[in-house]
């Protein structure tokens, strides 16, 4: 079985619905879950570097960001001169004591500069000479200045976006390595700070490549207006866009101890929901819990049996309250990383989220529905037991794919990944058909707007100013015929041909009847 979309479009905005500015807050839409899911609201980017430019950058593409590595790894590798330069500082102290202590001086004052030298042209070079840039048609990493190695990945191609921080030191200080997988060979962008929002900031470029811009720049060039209010909203009605498919509304309950779990915040794309939060089974849970018994059981029994040979000795209750306290501290443990380890569909993509005892490790890998080629179920003898199975999602062939090990229900939570899969095609459906939409309200209206003018009502205006009013909006004035009309000036216009109101081709006539002498006018 497989399901694949494409991306849906961005197009100019017409008069009609205002769309949310990306880089702000997330649409939540209908979710009522658990709570345990939260929108982060901060700016996923500072505003875009319109200045900045690369080598081989093309005319249109603009610049999302540019990141180095995190300047913590510039201070972990000066952090053996620093030291150097300490123990210098103390020798110093005491070098008169020393025999030959200013040779010993010197020779540590040339190894420190020494030192100091290959960390310039080593370290801070290549920490400097590092960077990534993502704009809004591509990831690139760029290494080096002589020897410049460069390579990147055009945004159609991501399959998947992964952040790896792999020990509590990262997860502590909230740098890690972004992974961008397309269907080939995956780019890393290693030591990042907030690894996590370069993450979203690629995926939320991949779905709208105006993301970051305010909403006069993502709408395009103002389109022109349409002086007749009828043929106006015509125009408007021709050009409201259909409605975007919606989402059931879905509740989820969290399994038992749900004060325990730790929120989980995600950056919505623009108009993205959640749609399920997935645990994994509960025999998972029991299986893992078992060690954790085993030290309770063994602590217990080893106390009741030293207490039944030696009633009055201490060493039997430390072991039973340590067992005890031990047994049931491994088992919150377990719990916790088994709490920790879900899996979050939403409207835009899955995202599978592991996590090691809150700040040891933590991964997360997102998979929009765009990319997703195959999805299949894998179950053995106790999942068909015992009712669960893991789902194995593809996005870049059969190269790593997003597996949701022992999911409950495994078949409904792939029908459901089926089911937004068809949705994501039905948006990226109506999604073009809005552009299309909103390109022919712009064509229409700056067609008509230079052919079709307004005529306006000359009716009780002099020749002279009704001339002027009529050469104001592109029409040229012909006097058609003169009468004489009791208590109106002569030269007042009396009837005019188009009508006020009507719609007239640019550069055409507007004829009128003028007040004149000697001829006179039918009483009503």
């Amino acid at each position: 079985m497989s399901g694949a979309g494409g991306a849906g479009g961005a197009g100019a905005q017409p008069p009609a619905t205002p769309q949310q500015n990306p880089q702000q807050g997330p649409q939540q839409g209908n979710w009522r879950g658990n709570g345990r899911i939260v929108p982060r609201r901060t700016p996923l980017v500072a505003p875009p570097r319109t200045t900045f430019r690369f080598k081989g950058q093309m005319p249109n593409e603009r610049v999302i960001w540019v990141k180095r590595q995190s300047r913590l790894y510039l201070v972990a590798s000066f952090a053996p001169l620093l030291l150097l330069a300490l123990g210098l500082f103390l020798l110093r102290l005491v070098v008169d004591r020393l025999p030959g202590g200013s040779i010993i001086l010197l020779i540590g004052a040339g190894v420190l500069a020494l030192f100091t030298i290959r960390w310039l042209f080593a370290d801070f070079w290549n920490w400097f000479f590092l960077y990534y840039i993502l704009s809004d048609q591509r990831v690139i990493r760029s290494a080096g200045y002589f020897n410049r190695q460069t390579g990147e990945i055009p945004l159609k191609s991501v399959a998947q976006v992964r952040v790896e921080r792999p020990n509590v030191f990262m997860v502590l200080l909230r740098i890690g390595n972004v992974v961008v997988r397309p269907v080939g060979t995956e780019l890393t962008l290693a030591g990042l700070d907030r690894p996590r929002d370069v993450a979203d900031t690629i995926l939320a470029v991949q779905e709208n490549p105006k993301f970051g811009l305010p909403p006069e720049a993502r709408n395009g060039e103002p389109v022109p207006r349409v002086q007749n209010p009828k043929l106006r909203k015509s125009l408007e009605e021709l050009a409201r866009p259909n409605a975007m498919p919606g989402v059931p509304e879905t509740r989820v309950s969290a399994p038992f101890a749900s004060f325990l779990h730790r929120k989980i915040p995600i950056h919505f794309i623009e108009g993205e929901q959640v749609v399920r939060v997935v645990y994994r089974h509960w025999w998972v849970l029991v299986r893992n819990e078992i060690p954790a018994l085993i030290i309770l059981i063994v602590g217990v029994g080893l106390g009741l049996l030293l207490r039944a040979g030696t009633p009055n000795a201490q060493l039997p209750l430390y072991l039973i309250a340590g067992g005890i306290v031990l047994g049931l501290g491994v088992a919150v443990l377990i719990y916790l990383n088994w709490a920790d380890d879900v899996f979050v569909l939403t409207t835009h993509r899955v995202i599978d989220i592991d996590r090691l005892v809150f700040l040891l490790e933590e991964y997360s890998n997102d998979a929009p529905y765009a990319r997703i080629q195959n999805v299949r179920v894998e179950r053995n003898f106790w999942g068909r037991f015992l009712g669960y199975g893991s789902i194995v999602v593809e996005t870049s062939g059969r190269k790593n794919p997003v597996r949701m090990d022992n999911i409950p229900s495994a078949f409904r939570v792939m029908d459901t990944i089926f089911a937004q899969i068809n949705l994501q095609r039905e948006r990226d459906a109506v999604a073009a058909v809005n552009k299309q939409k909103k390109e022919n309200y712009k064509w229409l209206a700056t067609v008509l707007s230079d052919l079709v003018v307004a005529v306006p009502d000359l009716r009780g205006l002099s020749l002279l100013e009704a001339a002027g009013q009529a050469r104001k909006v592109g029409l040229k004035l012909v006097v058609e015929a003169e009468r004489v009309a009791r208590g109106v000036a002569s030269g007042t216009v009396l009837e005019q041909t188009p009508e006020p109101g009507t719609s007239a081709v640019a550069d055409g006539e507007v004829r009128v009847v003028l007040a004149g002498q000697g001829v006179p006018v039918a009483a009503p």
